[in-house]
């Protein structure tokens, strides 16, 4: 009987996490594994048989104390062999050894029934939206100003993500920001200088990832949409919708629908998981 063991991924596993990636119809590229890898080393894990990896998780930690677990991928000719479970058992056992009291992910049909084993609880559905960007009318009224993120305000939208989404991102918001082919944008609102909202929009295999997108106000939301579906028209995005967020006035405009869904879940409960009422679109299944 074959005994398997999770080791932690290094650079020369990038090209194998990729492929399970890609075999599961996933968008991330090579850069997003890159990232994980570079800003979580412990908390990227995998199972590796003659040398190939056939399974991964990954865990990130927010500000040591919130852990996000995801990339929960099984080869398909190893799947059927307690693989899935094996790597997730294993990233959960690394997330409390990185110091997590509160453990989150997004969870698909499949996966939930082991989730809710292992005491994970529901928080909300996560709806994952899809489209080639083209503003029509009717659109929500844009009010206030968008521009480009620039170096010299970063911090303010470092706050800004801590104070919305109750937890401290900033490791990822900072790596977003320094990648040459990610874009950033902030709103203002027209009577205050600081920014109140911001949102990212980085490559994807298939499609550009629409998020982490945070406001403080439906206005800024729409009006950040807005500038970006003017900016990249034709381009295909994708976008998760957070829980609470009731959202299709404002991306059917662009040409966006829903393409599937997924659960929230917490290890203990918590309804505000990475969410709130100023945190509009997720940074994505791996990060939350």
């Amino acid at each position: 009987m074959t005994t398997y063991k999770t080791d932690v991924l290094n650079e020369a596993d990038l090209g194998g996490a990729l492929r399970l990636s890609m075999e599961a119809g996933w968008n991330q590229t090579c850069e997003d594994w890159r990232r994980l890898l570079d800003l979580s080393p412990q908390g990227c894990l995998g199972v590796r048989v003659e040398g190939s990896l056939v399974a991964t998780a990954s865990v990130m930690v927010y500000g040591g104390d919130l852990a996000w677990v995801g990339m929960v991928l099984v080869d398909e000719s190893f799947r059927g062999r307690g693989l899935g479970k094996l790597v997730f058992l294993s990233a959960l056992k690394r997330a409390h050894v990185m110091g997590a009291r509160i453990i989150g992910l997004d969870a698909t049909e499949m996966g939930r029934p082991m989730y809710l084993k292992e005491g994970f609880r529901d928080v909300g559905l996560i709806e994952r939206w899809t489209g080639r960007l083209a503003v029509t009318e009717p659109f929500p009224r844009c009010e206030g100003t968008v521009s480009s993120l620039t170096g010299d305000e970063l911090e303010s939208v470092l706050l800004l993500d801590r104070q919305a989404c109750g937890c401290d991102r900033s490791q990822l918001l900072r790596r977003l920001f320094a990648e040459p082919e990610v874009r950033a944008w902030i709103w203002r609102k027209a009577d205050d200088e600081s920014p109140q909202g911001f949102a990212f929009v980085r490559p994807g295999r298939e499609f550009k990832h629409l998020g982490p997108v945070v406001a403080t106000g439906k206005a800024g939301f729409d009006g950040l949409l807005h500038h970006i579906g003017r900016t990249l028209p034709g381009t295909p995005v994708l976008a998760d919708v957070l829980h609470g967020q009731e959202l299709g006035s404002s991306l059917k405009p662009l040409g966006m629908n829903v393409q599937r869904q997924l659960i929230r879940k917490a290890q203990p409960w918590r309804p505000d998981l990475l969410a709130g009422p100023q945190v509009w679109l997720g940074a994505g299944f791996e990060w939350g």
